[in-house]
């Protein structure tokens, strides 16, 4: 046997196969790297995707309804008519993304992130967006109708036409 086909055999029985490379063709799961990948209009409801990484991903009109996705970041990606109702987004980093009528209608979003992000008509009815960072977003005729806003950072937000009507804002920096 030579030295090539010996040291791959050692390196299989001792687990080393080098550094781990995620990929866009992995299965749904906790903790799986998609960042960079094409993955839009997917049938994603009810998976556990638990501190994914979804930098730079375009989602358009993916269907994330009723997953977990706490902990999740979505730094640049695109969630152009995504559906993300009634999913587990605390936490979650959606940093420089483009939403533009995202639904995120009944989501929980407490804690999370979503600085400098493109929301336009984005629909967060009935959300629970406590502690939610939103400063320097775009917001134009983004619903927040029943939505939860206690201590959500609006400073250097658009809000231009956003619907926040009946809401209590106490605690909301603007």
């Amino acid at each position: 046997m030579n030295r090539i086909a010996l040291s791959l055999i050692v390196a299989g029985l001792t687990g080393f196969a080098g550094p781990a490379v995620a990929g866009c063709r992995d299965a749904p799961g906790p903790y799986v790297d998609w960042s960079n990948c094409t993955k839009k209009q997917l049938m994603l409801t009810g998976e556990n995707l638990t501190e994914a990484k979804f930098d730079h991903t375009y989602f358009t009109s993916t269907d994330f309804r009723g997953s977990n996705l706490s902990g999740a970041r979505f730094t640049g990606a695109d969630l152009s008519r995504a559906n993300l109702s009634k999913t587990n987004l605390s936490k979650a980093v959606f940093e420089k993304i483009q939403a533009t009528r995202a639904w995120f209608e009944g989501a929980n979003l407490t804690g999370a992130v979503f600085r400098k992000s493109e929301l336009t008509r984005a629909n967060f009815q009935g959300a629970n967006l406590s502690d939610a960072d939103f400063s320097g977003s775009e917001l134009n005729r983004a619903k927040f109708d029943g939505a939860r806003l206690s201590d959500v950072n609006f400073s250097k937000a658009e809000l231009a036409r956003a619907n926040l009507a009946g809401q209590q804002l106490s605690g909301v920096g603007f």
